[in-house]
């Protein structure tokens, strides 16, 4: 039998070559690095700290900006190990809290559709990402998780939440930075965003569970009275407070006790 001779030879790229080809021209691609005017890869999964076995599982979720996530329960594995590999080591007080809010959010999950409550924990694990060293620019955590998670094949209803999450509209209108956020990534007022905001403001910063008032308190007493975190929840207090209020409705009546 003649020896077979390799594809690529012959001017056929390979599948993995073909798909490296396919990352590098998509106009999918360019699109989003020219609206953002920024490099669109910052940290990659070889990045993160993560074992080689885990980063190998997730290179086939990560870097393919043609490729957008599917609503599955793979998808909280996923965010989980992204999470993991950004925030536990150089943050481990905010991985606390990100693991104690994806924790409330799975027991809160089933007041929401199905696939409602996949992407409620998925953002759950992601809704911090943006303080990463490897990850923030602006200073705007929900603004620059949000775009990183675009920039690395999230769909909308992920980056969204994290966008937006807990009145983050209010912090980046203080930065200067609320035509951006909302232009890139508009906001939707659901029982799914409630939900999101429900878990991460009833949660403390090392993921003790705290009334969304005491929470408000420890904010501001950890970041002080002139502090740009402290300044914007003076306004957004009434629509965050409104937000947990709903959710504990749902809750009542689904008979939930999540705290």
């Amino acid at each position: 039998m003649p020896k077979r001779r390799s594809a690529w030879r012959y001017g056929t790229p390979t599948n993995h070559r073909r798909r490296q080809q396919i990352r590098n021209i998509s106009p999918v691609f360019r699109a989003e690095a020219s609206a953002t005017s920024r490099p669109v890869h910052r940290a990659s999964v070889s990045d993160l700290a993560l074992s080689r076995p885990t980063q190998c599982r997730l290179r086939k979720y990560i870097a393919r900006p043609t490729a957008r996530y599917a609503m599955t329960v793979d998808l909280v594995a996923v965010a989980r190990n992204i999470a993991e590999g950004l925030l536990a080591k150089p943050l481990p007080r905010r991985w606390s809290h990100v693991q104690a809010v994806a924790a409330k959010s799975n027991k809160i999950r089933s007041i929401l559709s199905q696939q409602d409550q996949t992407v409620l924990v998925a953002a759950a694990w992601l809704h911090d990402i943006g303080y990463s060293p490897s990850v923030t620019e602006t200073g705007l955590h929900a603004l620059d998780g949000a775009r990183w998670l675009r920039d690395n094949g999230f769909a909308e209803p992920i980056t969204n939440l994290v966008a937006n999450h807990s009145c983050a509209t209010y912090e980046a209108d203080e930065r200067g930075l609320g035509e951006e956020l909302r232009r890139e990534f508009p906001y939707q007022q659901s029982p799914l965003t409630d939900a999101l905001w429900y878990a991460d403001m009833t949660t403390g910063p090392i993921g003790q569970n705290l009334t969304v008032f005491d929470r408000l308190a420890e904010i501001r007493e950890r970041y002080g009275p002139e502090d740009v975190v402290t300044r914007f929840w003076a306004s957004a207090e009434p629509v965050l407070v409104a937000a947990v209020r709903r959710t504990e409705k749902r809750l009542a009546t689904a008979g939930i006790q999540p705290m």
